[in-house]
């Protein structure tokens, strides 16, 4: 990986977090926003000690929509994220051309094959975490 081993980057943090009692620290997961955007962009605002501000969510969630963000990259993908990517697309938007945003995409990349076979290295790797995937909603 380009930036080193995912598994050792995620224990490193959750090791600092428990070591330093980080409650400046908030778990965000992918799959509880697409499951309810608006109740997690409330909690997030909670823990930024921010008032509650119906309309101020409500156009936060708007515009964090997959959709409404695809929409906007099209029109602004910065120079610095194309020349990250091998064919200078976006690859932080890599679903575009199947389901923006999708939980559980990764069936469409792996066999059952391959599946197994991160299943078996991502518990070995990861056995003493606490990092919890939903990967279906």
């Amino acid at each position: 990986m380009p930036g080193g081993s995912w598994f050792e980057h995620v224990k490193k943090w959750e090791k600092d977090i428990e070591e330093k009692n980080a409650k400046s620290i908030l778990p965000v997961y992918f799959e509880d926003l697409k499951s309810d955007l608006r109740e997690n962009v409330e909690t997030i605002a909670k823990f930024l000690d921010l008032l509650k501000n119906d309309e101020l969510f409500d156009e936060i969630t708007a515009k964090c929509n997959f959709k409404n963000m695809n929409a906007v990259k099209k029109e602004k993908v910065p120079e610095v994220v194309q020349n990250l990517s091998k064919d200078k697309s976006d690859y932080l938007y890599w679903k575009v051309t199947l389901k923006i945003g999708e939980v559980g995409g990764w069936k469409n990349w792996f066999t059952v094959a391959q599946n197994e076979e991160f299943d078996s290295i991502y518990r070995s790797e990861m056995k003493d975490s606490k990092l919890k995937f939903k990967y279906l909603l």
